[in-house]
């Protein structure tokens, strides 16, 4: 049971601090399901009086002084009454003493930093955002740097390890250092496994981007967030400030709002701690204390293996994205990075795209369609020009010929073709050998040709007349009488 300033209390601190039950609990020495208990009342209402609470009136006297000297525990009030000749029971006195006990408020020490001695790094979650046709969790993830509180946040559909990186990565650059440690969670992407007894395993791409960068990574203890108080009160002040009331219709919205606050507002404001700007106590104390940043920025991105259906397509994410034809089926190399997808066959990029956060997308880069159009009109124009050749020996000099002379060969090739599997090969090459001797070298010759034969009429009584080659250059043409234009003076 609880007190009716306990109660109220319980109500403040989550509706005023925001905080959880679970530290609620912690601070006010309750269990996290009481809280939850209460939370769900709008009223207290405390248990009526027993009858038990009259034997006790007498001691209630001396169970206040011990409890002033010292904290005693239930059992050993219990022990002192019954001394006395107390007879109540002790749940009498369990109740009595949790009911003027006072609150028990954890202890922390405050935490003072040097110039670039340390940032904390965390990640938040902050609603919902559209993305594409569905709704993806909007995280941010914050760092903050301890000693000028200068914070730097980025949003974020999804907490992987290639945005972890890339974020860091993008803080370093807009601070102009690094800082001496990096203070992270036990999340997945920095620590592996945190033992009880103190042992960090971190993430080997952690390790080897901390070694890149030259800083000490710190992983937090278990279930212990007061560690990194300062970017925990940051992603707060963020949600109180910035995210109440405000939607976003895309990620780049709420991007681009997300910088202006920063520049504008957070970096800006006098610290309520510190009673500086942000960004004046960076620029005055700490720019000069960071580490120097590396020649080369480190690689963020997420590496996997991934091979190639028969539809030129790498699947990642719930997506799939083009690739050349020529990698359809093939093991590749995929490089994640929160904006773009590259794909690589060893050393060679074959493809990049934009990265897409939706699902089930088909991400085509349009020129891996048009080389794959381009190949297989290739292989169709190959198999036209093969069946031609198979229709004899005349075939090849018509179409060495008809290339020589048309505009189009392959349509009248086309046309040959489709009267030899109506009439088969052996009329159209009659047909051809016909058209090499009269030199018309078109289609609408061999059909007239294989069309009379099918009639069953003579060649002399129908034939298409078709002047040789040269026969035009040989007319000749009587000269003109030009005294019909001369004008008589």
């Amino acid at each position: 049971m609880i007190t009716r300033d306990v109660f109220w209390e319980i109500h403040r601190l989550q509706k005023v601090d925001r905080l959880t039950p679970g530290q609620i609990g912690r601070q006010l020495g309750l269990s996290e399901k009481t809280v939850r208990h209460w939370l769900g009342r709008d009223a207290f209402s405390g248990r009526s009086p027993r009858a038990e609470s009259s034997v006790l009136d007498r001691h209630k006297p001396r169970v206040k002084r011990l409890l002033d000297r010292h904290p005693y525990t239930a059992v050993q009030i219990m022990q002192f009454l019954a001394a006395d000749g107390f007879e109540g029971s002790y749940n009498t006195v369990r109740r009595y003493v949790n009911e003027i006990r006072p609150p028990r408020h954890q202890a922390f020490l405050e935490l003072l930093f040097e110039p670039g001695e340390a940032a904390q790094i965390d990640f938040g979650s902050c609603g919902l955002v559209p993305c594409g046709g569905a709704m993806r969790r909007l995280s941010v993830c914050m760092i903050v740097l301890c000693h000028s509180r200068l914070m730097h946040a980025e949003f974020m559909p999804c907490e992987r390890l290639e945005h972890f990186l890339t974020c860091q990565r993008n803080a370093f650059e807009m601070f102009g250092g690094v800082p001496g440690r990096m203070i992270v969670d036990n999340c997945k992407c920095a620590v592996l496994r945190h033992g009880r007894h103190g042992h960090v395993q971190f993430n080997p791409r952690y390790a080897d981007f901390a070694g890149h960068y030259g800083f000490e990574p710190v992983a937090c203890n278990v279930r212990s967030p007061h560690e990194k108080g300062r970017v925990e009160n940051g992603i707060g002040y963020l949600r109180r400030n910035f995210l109440a009331g405000r939607a976003f219709g895309s990620l780049a919205e709420a991007g681009t709002a997300l910088r202006d606050w920063l520049d504008n507002t957070a970096n800006v404001r006098v610290h309520g701690q510190t009673g500086e700007r942000p960004r004046d106590r960076f620029e005055k104390s700490e720019a000069a204390a960071l580490r120097p940043l590396p020649a080369l920025p480190a690689d963020c991105a997420r590496v996997e293996a991934r091979r190639a259906d028969s539809r030129c397509r790498v699947f990642f994410d719930g997506n799939g994205y083009s690739v050349p034809e020529r990698c359809a089926g093939m093991r590749l190399t995929l490089k994640a990075e929160p904006e773009t997808v590259r794909i690589y066959d060893r050393e060679d990029m074959v493809a990049r795209h934009a990265r897409c956060y939706d699902r089930n997308k088909s991400i085509v880069d349009p020129d891996h369609r048009q080389g794959m159009r381009l190949l297989r009109r290739r292989a169709r124009e190959q198999n036209l020009v093969r069946d031609f050749l198979a229709l004899g020996p005349a075939a090849e000099v018509f179409r060495r010929e008809l290339e020589n002379r048309q505009i189009a060969p392959r349509t009248h090739l086309r046309r040959i073709m489709a009267l030899a599997e109506m009439h088969g090969s052996e009329p159209v090459h009659e047909a051809l050998e016909s058209a090499i001797e009269y030199a018309a070298f078109r289609a609408e010759y061999i059909e007239h040709l294989v069309l009379q034969r099918k009639r069953g009429a003579r060649a002399q009584s129908g034939a298409l007349h078709v002047p040789r080659a040269g026969d035009l250059l040989d007319l000749r043409v009587e000269e003109p009488d030009m005294t019909l234009y001369s004008i008589d003076e």
